[in-house]
């Protein structure tokens, strides 16, 4: 069994040392803690005068060439004036050499002080500026050349919009700034709408890139076309938590495809009409595409394997003519200009017919 041990006639001086009592540990705790933090604190007297600083706010005291016991530097005071005839919490941000610090006031009215931290917020202001630059710098491309930005909130519901708005769509920028997804889903030609509103909710849903045209509506009410490119921001967690989209306009572009497919159209029936047969040759990836009449000629479809690369065209030429048209259509790829030639093909059927070849290359 352990006895209590005897503590009597023991000397004052060999006691244990004294304990310090709750609230006097608490208090002596939170001055190493204020002492130590690598945040400014500052203790200030309603009329501005400064009853403490601790290291860190000793630093800051020293930039503006004061001391404890000297007043704050007047638009601090100011701030710390209004702190305390509102009894509320204010923030302000000053600068000291490089650095920039945020300055947050809490009030107790009823002693008459306030207490002032400092927080150093040089990177993130850093941070905040090389994006300020970096988004001006990309709203200035994007209004050069003929673009607008999309930048979505996905949990506040927010769109912010920039670049050449006006200019594509008629609105003015304050007039656009007021567009929500809805508002802008209703420009979309009502033929586009569903599958762009489909292809923008996949991608929201999946985190995938969007890509995809339309048909959209200026203030004026016609319509030109957009093209559309967009990723989605994840969070941590895997959320996406923001849409950015860049829309340019593709209108001629659209306008000249459509036109070149019309004229490609036109020429492909004129060919097949008259019995003819048209090929463009892919030199690196050896393919031969052919359009027209060649089932008509030879056959052969113009999808067929059997026409699909230049070896196996060749060995569809009669073999006295072979070498030759071989020999010539390499000499033709070397050279380059316009060429002329004739040899008799084997047919699908195994008839030979007679065959005029003529292009440029």
């Amino acid at each position: 069994m352990h006895r209590k041990p005897d503590v009597r006639g023991i000397k004052e001086s060999e006691q244990p040392e004294r304990q310090f009592e709750k609230g006097e540990y608490q208090e002596h705790w939170m001055e190493e803690f204020l002492a130590t933090s690598q945040n400014i604190v500052f203790l200030a007297e309603k009329d501005g005068r400064i009853l403490y600083a601790n290291r860190a706010g000793n630093f800051l005291l020293g930039e503006w060439k004061l001391r404890v016991g000297d007043r704050l530097p007047p638009e601090i005071e100011n701030v710390a004036r209004i702190s305390i005839v509102r009894d509320s919490k204010e923030e302000f941000e000053i600068r000291a050499g490089d650095r920039v610090f945020l300055l947050v006031f809490h009030p107790f009215p009823e002693k008459g002080h306030i207490s002032i931290c400092g927080f150093d917020i040089t990177k993130q202001k850093r941070t905040e500026e090389e994006l300020r630059k970096s988004e001006e710098k990309y709203r200035y491309v994007s209004e050069q050349t003929g673009q607008f930005i999309l930048d979505y909130d996905v949990k506040t519901k927010t769109v912010e919009w920039a670049g050449a708005i006006e200019e594509l769509m008629g609105y003015s920028a304050e007039e656009f700034r007021k567009f929500d997804l809805q508002t802008f889903a209703e420009h979309i030609h009502p033929e586009d709408r569903k599958r762009v509103l489909e292809a923008h909710t996949r991608c929201r849903q999946t985190g995938e890139k969007y890509h995809g045209e339309c048909r959209f509506r200026r203030k004026d009410g016609s319509y030109f076309y957009v093209e559309g490119t967009g990723i989605c921001l994840k969070d941590e967690s895997g959320s996406v938590y923001r849409v950015l989209a860049i829309v340019k306009d593709i209108t001629e572009k659209k306008l000249a495809r459509e036109k070149l497919e019309k004229n490609e159209e036109r020429f492909r029936l004129i060919v097949e009409q008259t019995g003819q047969g048209i090929y463009d040759y892919d030199v690196f990836a050896d393919h031969l595409n052919w359009e027209g009449a060649m089932e008509k000629i030879t056959g052969y479809s113009c999808k067929d394997p059997c026409l699909a690369s230049k070896e196996l065209w060749i060995s569809h030429i009669h073999p006295e003519d072979r070498k030759r048209a071989a020999e010539f259509f390499g000499n033709a790829l070397k050279k380059g200009g316009k060429y002329h030639q004739e040899y008799r093909l084997e047919k699908r059927t195994g008839l030979t017919l007679t065959w005029t070849l003529a292009g440029s290359s």
